[in-house]
C-alpha cells in the first residue's frame, strides 16, 4: 500500500468458500471513486478459516479502519474479531454494518 494513503480493510465473512460478499466490490468501488486518499483492500474469509490466521491477516499493515460486512451468521465472530482488533490495533476504527 501506498504509504501517502489511509489503509483500510473491507472485509467480509461469508458462509461457505463458493460465496463472495459483492458488497465489498461496491464499497471499494465507491471509496475509489469518491475517496482516492484511501487504500481499500478486500479481505474475504468464511466462518470455518482459522480465527489465528483472520487476525493476522486483518493487522497487517496496521490499517486505519477495518469495516466489517455482517449478518445474522457472522455476528459471533465479528464480534470476537473486533475484540481482538480493538487489542492489537488501537487506534483503528472499527466499522459494522
Amino acid at each position: 500500500m501506498n504509504a501517502n494513503r489511509e489503509h483500510l480493510k473491507i472485509v467480509g465473512l461469508n458462509a461457505r468458500f463458493t460465496h463472495s460478499c459483492l458488497a465489498l466490490f461496491y464499497v471499494r468501488n465507491e471509496l475509489a471513486r469518491y475517496c482516492p486518499e484511501m487504500a481499500a483492500e478486500i479481505c474475504q474469509f468464511t466462518i470455518n478459516d482459522n480465527y489465528y490466521e483472520m487476525v493476522v491477516r486483518l493487522t497487517e499493515g496496521s490499517p486505519r479502519y477495518v469495516f466489517f460486512s455482517a449478518a445474522i451468521w457472522n455476528s459471533i465472530l465479528i464480534e470476537r474479531l473486533t475484540r481482538d482488533l480493538r487489542t492489537c490495533l488501537p487506534r483503528c476504527r472499527v466499522v459494522i454494518g
